[in-house]
């Protein structure tokens, strides 16, 4: 199992439009630490944010293929110190 499967499954069975999680609360769905530089860069003004979406076919981050699997992107909150994880639209045809 990957570090951040658990966090796609915890998403996907969620099935909410939303959730609003603190670094404490993903660490407690995924069962470990979140690397320093997921609170460290959690800005996405500073130009090198953690919590970036990127492609998941062509990104090495692990971490966002995981919420972009389980149908999510993520937006960092950087003043409450949180991210949000927000339901994509399907793709339309």
């Amino acid at each position: 199992m990957a570090k951040y499967d658990a966090l796609e499954a915890y998403l996907r069975e969620s099935g909410k439009p939303w959730l609003r999680l603190t670094p404490t609360q993903i660490e407690i769905i995924i069962g470990g630490p979140l690397p320093p530089s997921a609170s460290k860069y959690l800005d996405p003004r500073d130009g090198r944010c953690w919590w970036t979406n990127e492609n998941p076919e062509t990104t090495a981050h692990v971490q966002c293929v995981a919420w972009q699997r389980a149908g999510y992107d993520a937006k960092p909150d950087p003043k409450d110190r949180c991210v949000i994880f927000i339901r994509r639209r399907p793709q339309q045809p």
